[in-house]
């Protein structure tokens, strides 16, 4: 099996997310990051027909960066690479997926990213929005855009000092005000930017 370059880009953003991936068969892969407060997941042009769990993602993909074109040959606990055409290989042992933070259930996102010539489009699942919609994975709000006192929306996200994620005394996470729009629909595309930047 070769990685296709769509797949090699999907993992490089995975790893700026979370060091650690475990991927299940088929062509879905998905991260969260350790704090468990980003999620992605990406449908790829390869097919994976085994499971398994890297621990370092940044490690596999410098041992990829070894060879110009491997062939990937998985087994139960390690991947072989190997140079087409012979010469040089190397075995990547897998990690044990217990130990490794990964998204337990599916989780709907409120808006899709697909692909295309090399270019990320953003497509919103409106769906996601209509009255009495119901999933079987977990509820999470990906967005924090909130109206404020003059009927303008503001776009909240995660304070960082030096860093780190600032938290307020009761223990959840302090919000700064971003950027302010005229309607709801501009301040939730903001957003959605931000956390595309963000790797989520």
């Amino acid at each position: 099996m070769k990685l296709s370059n769509d797949t090699r880009e999907v993992l490089k953003n995975f790893s700026t997310i979370n060091q650690n991936l475990l991927v299940k068969n088929g062509t879905a892969i998905g991260t969260m990051s350790a704090m468990k407060n980003i999620v992605a997941k990406a449908t790829v042009p390869d097919t994976f027909n085994n499971e398994f769990a890297i621990y370092d993602l940044n490690e596999f993909l410098s041992a990829m960066s070894l060879f110009k074109d491997p062939t990937l040959a998985f087994d139960e606990k390690s991947v072989c690479l190997n140079e087409e055409g012979g010469g040089s290989n190397l075995t990547y042992m897998f990690s044990d997926p217990s130990i490794v933070t990964a998204p337990k259930t599916d989780i709907n996102m409120p808006f899709v990213l697909n692909l295309k010539g090399g270019e990320l489009e953003l497509v919103a699942k409106t769906v996601m929005r209509k009255k009495n919609f119901r999933t079987s994975g977990p509820k999470m709000s990906f967005e924090d855009v909130r109206k404020m006192p003059d009927g303008k929306y503001g776009v909240y996200a995660d304070k960082f000092v030096k860093g780190k994620r600032v938290m307020t005394p009761g223990g959840k996470h302090a919000k700064e005000l971003k950027k302010v729009y005229s309607n709801e629909k501009d301040a939730n595309d903001y957003m959605a930017a931000i956390m595309i930047a963000k790797g989520g």
